[in-house]
């Protein structure tokens, strides 16, 4: 499951419930009616409720559009979803509160929605917290790349790396369509050593090689 999408499924679900609660099954001019109450209530909201409401909904959707294309936000990256599930979560309630809706609902929605979320949330942030980056700078200055990179030992030590180049806005795209995976064993080495990020060769704004005793890695940036 993609990381916002999550979070807006989460969202629908509560508006769905909600749609529900009001809906009669009458005719079709009541539903429309009741269509018609719904959105009337959403725009009796506290004036900065809404707009942090809407700038919450408007920002995940942005990061679900960018995601398609593998762009990320910088600041975003170490942490996942974490803050916009937050952000998102809270903008949520806030409407709940304001539009004062009967109190069981509210907990049928936590019900609902934290035995998904708590387990979801706890994997991602546990991968994402064990997640090392590095920047690393062509030598005519004009490509900078960010690895993001772990580790885990069974035995062997599995190196996994992604490559993301750096983007005007803050944002950074993913130029590695799947986690690059070297295995070691018995080695000292760290994870950029095993990379070879020590020894690369930029071809112009094409591609980098990175070369090391374990592997050649060829990334392209992909524009």
């Amino acid at each position: 499951m993609n990381t916002f999408i999550g979070v807006l499924i989460i969202l629908w679900i509560f508006l769905i419930l909600y749609k529900f609660r009001n809906k009669k099954p009458d005719t079709h001019q009541k539903t429309n009616k009741v269509k018609l109450n719904f959105f009337k209530k959403l725009q009796m909201l506290h004036f900065p409720i809404m707009v942090f409401f809407i700038s919450i909904v408007l920002f995940d959707l942005m990061a679900i559009i960018l995601l398609t294309q593998n762009y990320y936000f910088a600041f975003l990256k170490p942490t996942s979803f974490i803050i916009p599930s937050i952000l998102t979560l809270l903008a949520l309630f806030l409407v709940l509160i304001d539009l004062k809706p009967a109190r069981f609902w509210a907990l049928i929605i936590t019900v609902l929605v934290m035995p998904i979320l708590v387990p979801f949330a706890f994997i991602h942030l546990f991968v994402d917290l064990s997640n090392s980056y590095e920047t690393v700078t062509s030598p005519d200055g004009k490509n900078i790349l960010i690895i993001e990179h772990r580790d885990a030992t069974l035995g062997e030590t599995n190196h996994f790396y992604n490559i993301y180049k750096k983007k005007p806005l803050g944002l950074m795209k993913k130029l590695n369509d799947e986690t690059i995976h070297i295995m070691t064993r018995g080695t000292n080495d760290s994870n950029l050593e095993v990379l070879g990020i020590d020894n690369t060769e930029w071809v112009e704004d094409n591609y980098v090689i990175f070369r090391s005793s374990y592997a050649e890695t060829k990334v392209e940036f992909d524009y």
